[in-house]
């Protein structure tokens, strides 16, 4: 999930991105004889990917963010 996605704001700083990622159970299995790829949720992992990949595309300039728009009748 994008959460940070600030408007540029000249003078101050760089324009930044960031993607917060909900940790909550990232320690139930983290180093211990568990943590093996078959515990981790396709779905989440999916999530994962494709957020991960929107940001490098925009930040490398291959996609402009477009606003939604409305459906035409």
């Amino acid at each position: 999930m994008v959460t940070d996605f600030p408007l540029p704001n000249p003078g101050s700083g760089p324009t930044t991105i960031a993607l917060a990622q909900d940790g909550t159970h990232y320690f139930d299995l983290h180093h211990t004889a568990d943590d093996t790829l078959d515990k981790v949720d396709p779905e989440a992992l999916r999530q994962n990917v494709a957020a991960w990949t929107a940001m490098l595309a925009v930040l490398s300039g291959g996609i402009e963010p477009e606003p939604k728009r409305r459906k035409q009748r």
